[in-house]
């Protein structure tokens, strides 16, 4: 009889955390967290469009770059842009995902003899745009909670 309790009460507990209309950790959204709102978009959105910079003029510039291969580079990025443009935290989340495809292609680009300064750019731009987009998805996650 007193595991019945147990088993109810642990479900209980279940399914408070589960509702998304109870959130106990999380106050009001203030103009406090609206202006890091502000702040970590805008830094996304710098950091997401010298990204895409960087890989467009490396490749055009580049004497073993062409559209092809700018096209494969810039597409997993691309693909995104909706739901940057729409504010979603989950397309934010996905843009993490994303970037640490970068970041690993850029860390190998710097420990390689043969790096350049544009990959230490693309890997600075590359920290600073999943730090950018994990911040802006947590804020609008309490934003939307």
């Amino acid at each position: 009889m007193s595991s019945t309790r147990q088993t109810s009460g642990c479900y209980r507990k279940k399914a408070i955390h589960l509702n998304k209309n109870v959130n106990l950790n999380d106050g009001p959204v203030t103009a406090f967290t609206k202006q890091h709102l502000s702040v970590a978009q805008i830094s996304s959105y710098c950091c997401y469009l010298c990204l895409l910079g960087l890989l467009f003029l490396k490749n055009i510039f580049s004497s073993d770059g062409s559209i092809s291969l700018l096209f494969f580079q810039s597409l997993p990025l691309l693909i995104i842009l909706p739901g940057l443009c729409r504010n979603h935290y989950k397309a934010y989340n996905w843009l993490c995902f994303i970037i640490l495809m970068y970041f690993t292609a850029y860390v190998v680009e710097v420990g390689s003899p043969l790096r350049e300064w544009t990959d230490y750019l693309g890997l600075s731009l590359s920290v600073l745009l999943f730090i950018s987009a994990m911040f802006t998805s947590r804020q609008l996650q309490k934003r939307i909670l």
